[in-house]
């Protein structure tokens, strides 16, 4: 199984890889366990992915906007690979957990932190409630956690809650990013810092 490492900057080698699980997998067991729809007459998977609708085609493993004709970022590509090949179809449960929390995520939290929290906290942290107005944008719902957080689908099965609480006289802004206890059945944990700034970075331009 492929992952994507900071030991591994071969980000071709990585999609070629991902390429290759993809293609021995069957195409309608990795539908219902995804969650993403199958044409069998197209022999296309239809991925929602960063509020955009892809196309990736079996068994070739190419992906394109559905859409539009601009070229898909690489790292995108192996992450919707990922997700098709690792999914199990684990029902989601609600309960949170933190990205220390994931298997190995200890070992990953302070790049996650830089990654990811951190520009979060800079984007929001003195503008929280600019995190509400833009929830809908995003295709994310108001969550009750915190003083300020949303939940975004990013992944069919992949929520991703991004939480802020307010700063005051005595402690600046802080904020958090969690997923739901399933995750690992999902994507790697190092995808996860990929995906989980990936998506800070499509809030930052609605900023």
């Amino acid at each position: 199984m492929s992952k994507i490492t900071n030991q591994n900057h071969n980000l071709e080698t990585t999609l070629r890889i991902a390429i290759e699980n993809f293609q021995v997998k069957d195409p309608s067991e990795m539908s219902w366990k995804s969650k993403c729809s199958f044409n069998t007459e197209k022999k296309t998977f239809m991925v929602p992915f960063m509020r955009k609708d892809f196309c990736v085609s079996y068994p070739s493993g190419e992906i394109d906007f559905c859409n539009n004709s601009e070229e898909v970022p690489i790292i995108w590509k192996i992450l919707m690979l990922h997700y098709l090949v690792r999914a199990t179809g684990t029902p989601l449960t609600g309960n949170s957990i933190s990205y220390k929390e994931l298997p190995g995520g200890d070992i990953y939290f302070n790049p996650f932190k830089k990654r990811t929290i951190l520009p979060f906290l800079k984007i929001f942290g003195t503008n929280p409630r600019k995190l509400l107005e833009i929830t809908e944008s995003i295709g994310g719902v108001v969550s009750n956690m915190g003083d300020y957080s949303v939940t975004i689908n990013v992944l069919p099965r992949i929520p991703i809650t991004y939480v802020l609480w307010e700063g005051d006289d005595e402690f600046p802004p802080n904020a958090t990013v969690l997923f739901d206890e399933t995750a690992k059945e999902y994507l790697h944990t190092e995808d996860f810092a990929f995906v989980a700034s990936l998506t800070v970075y499509e809030m930052a331009k609605m900023f």
